[in-house]
């Protein structure tokens, strides 16, 4: 089965933050890294220096880094994550979209324009997960999060030409919510997607503009909270509360085989992967 073009830009990302870390590394022990940007060092002096100095040290044990080296990289990629950040689709919000206030939607596409900005720098784990976090303190975060993939009208009103990076990174949104409890969303969202794309041909415009990837990350988020090792011995009540139905479309059906098999056969070898995903399916 040869990955997605969402696969392989998630494997892109890995490659990348991993040879961002190498390089930091490297550069630390070379001795070569300068100053940071005013704009990043003002940042840090705003985050307040406990909180600063408590951060690095975690992370120096952690990487072997001193946090003096880790603080220069921290600026100059606060720096490099402005610049890109400058030109980054930044779309007008309409007021009221979608029944949310226009400042609420503006808070999460700032978020994910934020953590567009941070992608392949060797920090993006650590800001990727505080602007999640941001977003789900947010009163309705989790919900415009939702309904940007289960709402193709409004996610291409409220995101514009950002709206496939909106979609993307609503998955993590819903995936960090489920691995802290609430698995609801995800649930919900992979259901009501399901539905949706169940009355499109394979070849249906709506289900090749990224859906299908959608379908295939919710499925793989959904994995990833629950484990494989679960799913070993779960029955096919666990993926049919995700919407897979025996009766779906084949084009829908081999999303789930592949979600499945994909992580599953990295675990488990491909012999047990696929009678695994065989039993879940319902053969």
């Amino acid at each position: 089965m040869a990955p997605s073009k969402r696969q392989w830009f998630g494997i892109l990302v890995a490659v990348t933050a991993f040879l961002s870390a190498l390089g930091a590394a490297l550069f630390w022990q070379a001795g070569s890294l300068g100053v940071g940007t005013p704009q990043a060092a003002a940042q840090n002096t705003k985050s307040g220096p406990a909180l600063q100095n408590t951060s690095l040290h975690a992370e120096e044990r952690a990487t072997g880094i001193p946090s003096s080296a880790l603080a220069r990289l921290g600026e100059k990629a606060a720096g490099l994550a402005q610049q890109r950040l400058e030109a980054i689709p930044n779309p007008i919000v309409q007021e009221d979209v979608g029944g949310f206030p226009q400042h609420a939607v503006e808070q999460v596409l700032g978020s994910y324009r934020e953590m567009q900005a941070v992608q392949g720098l060797y920090n993006q784990r650590v800001e990727r997960e505080r602007l999640t976090a941001q977003i789900l303190k947010s009163p309705q975060g989790l919900d415009i999060a939702s309904k940007a993939l289960t709402d193709f009208n409004f996610t291409r009103e409220a995101f514009g030409e950002f709206q496939a990076e909106a979609r993307y990174y609503s998955i993590d949104v819903l995936k960090t919510a489920a691995s802290q409890g609430n698995a609801e969303p995800l649930v919900r969202a992979t259901t009501h997607l399901v539905q949706q794309l169940s009355g499109l041909s394979a070849d249906a415009e709506d289900f090749k503009k990224g859906r299908r990837e959608d379908l295939y990350d919710l499925i793989c988020g959904f994995i990833d909270v629950v484990g494989e090792d679960f799913l070993a011995t779960a029955d096919a009540q666990v993926i049919q509360r995700l919407g897979y139905a025996p009766g779906l479309p084949p084009h829908l059906k081999k999303v789930y085989d592949d979600a499945l098999f994909f992580r599953l056969n990295i675990r488990f070898g491909r012999a047990r992967a696929a009678a695994i995903t065989s039993s879940l399916l319902g053969g």
